[in-house]
């Protein structure tokens, strides 16, 4: 079964830089690929853009190449899953007007998948991809040199198999990060419960490698 933990990372200044460029791209690549599904007639398009083209069409661009490339591709299906919500709402009459996805105005949560992530069994160290694109325009804009991006938290110590992290637009020095994880079904036994949205929150600190 799939479990998590939330925490709140106190980061530093040239995180907080790189995760709000992440979270930022991430706004604009949702915000490139709803607008074209809002006017997909008006641009001439000759079928609906669906996720399968969009992941493959917008992977050139530089919202896209800002991120880890299966975080970009889960933008693009998490865009995809809340249009088809809509059109299921309007299929079944349940709402009246279902509304389409919003714009973003700010940036929003950037999510590493699996291949993104790297932890060794036992530590309590995660370190993130960081993507080509994204470290070139860092150092050139920002002069900061980072390889990866490091979480550490002792809740690692004891999750071997990472599915997902969300990280959240990190404010006033702190960002939310929620972690996915992989456990067996004896993780909940006797009068102690893991829950599957965790209750637990902690403070730690995250890093920039360089």
């Amino acid at each position: 079964m799939l479990l998590s933990h939330e925490t709140s990372l106190r980061i530093d200044d040239a995180s907080s830089n790189i995760i709000g460029h992440m979270c930022y791209a991430a706004s604009k690549l949702w915000n490139v690929c709803n607008y074209e599904r809002h006017n997909y007639k008006e641009l001439g398009f000759c079928k609906y853009p669906d996720w399968y083209y969009q992941k493959a069409a917008h992977k050139d661009d530089i919202w896209y190449k800002s991120l880890p490339s299966q975080t970009a591709q889960e933008i693009c299906k998490l865009l995809d899953k809340s249009w088809k919500s809509v059109y299921m709402l309007q299929k079944k009459g349940g709402i009246d007007n279902p509304q389409p996805p919003r714009y973003k105005k700010t940036g929003i949560r950037i999510s590493y998948m699996q291949n993104g992530i790297m932890h060794k069994q036992g530590t309590d160290l995660i370190r993130l991809s960081l993507p080509k694109s994204l470290k070139e325009y860092m150092l050139s804009a920002y002069g900061i040199s980072s390889s990866y991006l490091y979480l550490k938290n002792r809740i690692f110590q004891d999750i071997d198999a990472i599915k997902q992290i969300h990280v959240y637009l990190p404010a006033d020095g702190e960002a939310r990060v929620i972690v996915v994880y992989e456990a067996a079904d004896a993780a909940i036994s006797g009068n102690s419960v893991d829950m599957p949205v965790s209750g637990f929150k902690k403070v730690t600190m995250i890093k920039v490698a360089v």
